[in-house]
């Protein structure tokens, strides 16, 4: 992978982009490029960059990363995660890198929705390609946990001057998120035994970015893509090595949906032993241990429940961040309450 030591200019992607053009694609004229932002990106600015040489017909993706964002994501552990993601052939290939974003392969699909997550045939799909994932990376050397720094860092940089009152009336600032996240570290230190670390946000891992023109939500950038009759799963937003619970809890809160949050959609206890089950079979087989006991999936389900209130607190400190710092146009503070509430009311 190449890294073009250039500044992408977010209101002008084409600006002196003859000074690197031909190291993303060689037989590309700057006067033949067209550019297109693409919706959905609620951290970083996304967009489609073909060119007529090709007809239109093969084009990449730009990201820039947004405002701060530093802070919210590890960017080598990022770049990383792109190549094994791509060596494993369940993400795209990562073309070049620059100071402040990335360009990689488009890969054409169709977005899934809320109610897509919940059918099982996905669901299935979805847990071999976690356990695919999962088990290539249990034995490399980067296992700290993410979220312990994540919630730190990002409760530290927000505004301790801009408090929010939640629907329910309750006042949050940096103080009060700093409490609950060191009463998150202790339920997460309890559930220890029944969780191993992994690696990304189980919600991302599993898709390749299509962007449809309509999406405007993180769910609705997740895609399938046909490829020998078999439906492919692929990466777009990347982070760093988490605890298996919480990834699983994180893809069973996407059931309830994005925009609108409806917790009737929330998998049964069924849906998720099953999903559990899936999953653990898939990663032991892989790893060539025995298959898992009903009493091993019992006791990783118990954890990811425990998860399940984090993920939303996790969600809504993201939101609390962004509001204060991000330019993209999303009511992260109606979000954060979203999050924040139902974390709240579950814990």
């Amino acid at each position: 992978m190449l890294f073009l030591n250039f500044d992408l200019n977010v209101d002008n992607i084409l600006c002196d982009c003859d000074s690197w053009i031909k190291h993303v694609n060689d037989q590309w004229e700057p006067e033949s490029l067209r550019v297109k932002q693409l919706s959905g990106g609620t951290t970083n600015s996304l967009f489609s960059l073909s060119s007529s040489v090709d007809d239109f017909s093969n084009p990449v993706l730009l990201k820039v990363f947004g405002l701060r964002t530093e802070i919210l994501i590890n960017r080598a552990a990022e770049v990383d995660t792109f190549h094994n993601l791509h060596r494993l052939k369940l993400g795209p290939r990562l073309i070049a890198q620059f100071n402040n974003g990335l360009v990689y392969e488009y890969v054409k699909g169709v977005p899934l929705t809320a109610a897509s997550f919940r059918l099982p045939k996905f669901s299935i799909m979805i847990a071999h390609q976690t356990a695919i994932w999962h088990s290539s990376l249990s034995n490399k050397t980067y296992q700290k946990p993410a979220i312990f720094d994540c919630l730190k860092r990002w409760i530290l940089a927000t505004d301790s001057n801009d408090p929010f009152t939640l629907s329910e009336n309750r006042i949050i600032n940096s103080e009060v998120l700093f409490q609950e996240y060191l009463d998150c570290c202790r339920r997460m230190l309890i559930s220890l035994p029944s969780t191993g670390v992994v690696s990304c946000n189980i919600r991302n891992l599993q898709i390749q970015n299509g962007h449809s023109p309509r999406s405007r939500f993180p769910l609705e950038n997740t895609t399938t893509r046909y490829r020998k009759k078999l439906k492919r799963f692929y990466c777009v937003l990347l982070n760093a090595y988490n605890f298996c619970s919480f990834e699983i809890a994180n893809y069973f809160v996407e059931w309830c949906g994005i925009e609108t949050i409806n917790l009737d959609d929330f998998p049964s206890h069924e849906q998720q032993r099953l999903f559990i089950e899936r999953y653990m079979t898939e990663y032991r087989r892989i790893k060539e241990l025995p298959l898992p006991s009903s009493a091993e999936i019992s006791e990783l389900l118990c954890a990811v429940n425990v998860m399940v209130p984090i993920v939303s607190f996790y969600w809504g400190v993201w939101a609390y961040f962004q509001h204060s710092n991000s330019i993209t146009d999303f009511d992260y503070l109606h979000y954060a309450d979203v999050k924040l509430s139902a974390y709240f009311s579950s814990k």
